[in-house]
């Protein structure tokens, strides 16, 4: 018998308890028409993601607009793993002085790339959708 792939769609709190797991997403905007994706370190509070970029195309496009942010993980070998999307508003929070955009300020990054110029962006929860392929052994 052969192997089958089950795809488990997962619900909101097992796709946040996975946006705690990884480090790098990617992040969705439109520039011109066009659709665009850039990777980005980020972090999760449990309420939105944080990530910091320079002034560029990611930050012009994402702050105070709807975006689109993508997490994963695949183990190629057993042809396993999940996805988590979230749609949002982004939202830059580098000189915002509410309680919340200050402590997302102060979240631990593991940045690749530093830079002292970074804004702080958060990404607003809209939705959240999930799902993990399963590689079924048979027979």
């Amino acid at each position: 018998m052969m192997d089958h792939v089950d795809v488990e769609h997962l619900d909101s709190s097992q796709c946040f308890q996975l946006l705690k797991t990884q480090e790098v997403g990617r992040l969705g905007v439109i520039v011109e028409g066009q659709p665009l994706i850039f990777p980005v370190n980020y972090v999760f509070d449990g309420h939105a993601i944080v990530f910091k970029t320079t002034i560029g195309t990611k930050f012009t496009h994402a702050s105070l607009d709807r975006v689109v942010f993508e997490v994963d993980s695949l183990d190629y070998v057993s042809h396993t793993g999940w996805s988590v999307v979230i749609e949002g508003v982004a939202r830059d929070i580098t000189t915002a002085i509410d309680n919340i955009s200050e402590s997302e300020r102060h979240l631990q990054f593991n940045s690749w790339i530093t830079n002292e110029d970074e804004h702080y962006v958060r990404i607003h929860i809209n939705a959240v959708s999930g799902r993990r392929i399963i590689n079924v052994k048979g027979n």
